[in-house]
């Protein structure tokens, strides 16, 4: 419409994280997650299409790409390279809440935590039975020393002892 028209448009697309994006619409949109879902497929699909059929690399583009999460990390420098690509010269400086927040379970998270760390001691515990404990590795370096201590003693004799009779032989010479 706005081609035909001689106007040029830019299609600029947010996206979030899907897990959240699902979570607060939802909550505050659509309580009936089967068409929740429906409309999350149609939106997507809609989304790819727009990636495949418009322009995104040219100095007008026809679309831009927004990460609301990138937007949320790194803030006003993401946001002046987004205008400076849809060619807004701006010194305008939005603020930004992290929105995602309210929907990030802590009681959650810290419920997960014995989760992810039985998976970190299970890893540890492996390791422990193809190297030892820490105590074991140790005992093992401990061991190791000694014997190379008495491997080097064994030499110096060694040698101490062929110097000796190779004294002995030179003297008996004489």
């Amino acid at each position: 419409w706005y081609l035909e028209r001689g106007v040029q448009a830019t299609a600029v697309i947010l996206d979030r994280d899907q897990t959240i994006q699902k979570t607060s619409k939802n909550i505050k949109h659509c309580d009936n997650v089967e068409i929740s879902d429906l409309e999350n497929s149609y939106g997507k699909r809609i989304i790819l299409e727009a990636i495949d059929e418009l322009d995104q690399g040219s100095a007008d583009p026809a679309l831009v790409l927004v990460s609301y999460e990138m937007m949320v990390h790194l803030g006003d420098p993401y946001l002046q390279s987004i205008f400076k690509n849809l060619g807004i010269r701006s010194d305008y400086i939005a603020p930004i809440e992290d929105a995602n927040e309210r929907y990030v379970d802590a009681e959650k998270v810290k419920r997960e935590a014995p989760r992810d760390q039985t998976f970190l001691e299970s890893k540890i515990t492996r390791r422990r039975r193809s190297h030892g404990t820490p105590e074991d590795i140790a005992a093992r370096k401990k061991r190791r020393d000694i014997f190379k201590g008495i491997v080097a003693t064994r030499k110096e004799r060694r040698d101490n002892f062929k110097g000796t009779v190779a004294a002995r032989k030179e003297r008996g010479r004489k």
